[in-house]
């Protein structure tokens, strides 16, 4: 089985701090370890299956949700490089406008 070098970028990992403080400051330090927690796992399977999620035509890009919690990692795949890259992440409640926008940054 071919393995994928998964990278998430800088702007997806301020994000992922945004949504962790969200969780720390409103549910709770725990909530935030658990959202982190499950954010990387939802990450780290990408480098087995990244292909397993199709491609979201607005987004010209694919999705994976995050377990547990109301967000979806947004990501591209290089089959060239087997790397994974890992755009941006989005609450369940973004209008496609706004989350077209955060892929585009």
């Amino acid at each position: 089985m071919t393995s994928y070098q998964v990278r998430v970028s800088a702007s997806a990992w301020d994000q992922v701090a945004s949504a962790s403080d969200w969780y720390a400051d409103n549910a709770g330090l725990d909530i935030a370890v658990a959202f982190e927690e499950q954010f990387e796992e939802a990450a780290s399977s990408l480098s087995t299956t990244p292909l397993r999620y199709p491609e979201i035509d607005f987004a010209r890009a694919r999705r994976v949700y995050v377990p547990g919690f109301p967000y979806a990692l947004w990501y591209e795949v290089s089959d060239s490089d087997k790397e994974v890259v890992v755009l941006a992440i989005s609450h369940a409640r973004m209008s496609t406008e706004t989350i077209a926008r955060l892929l585009d940054a």
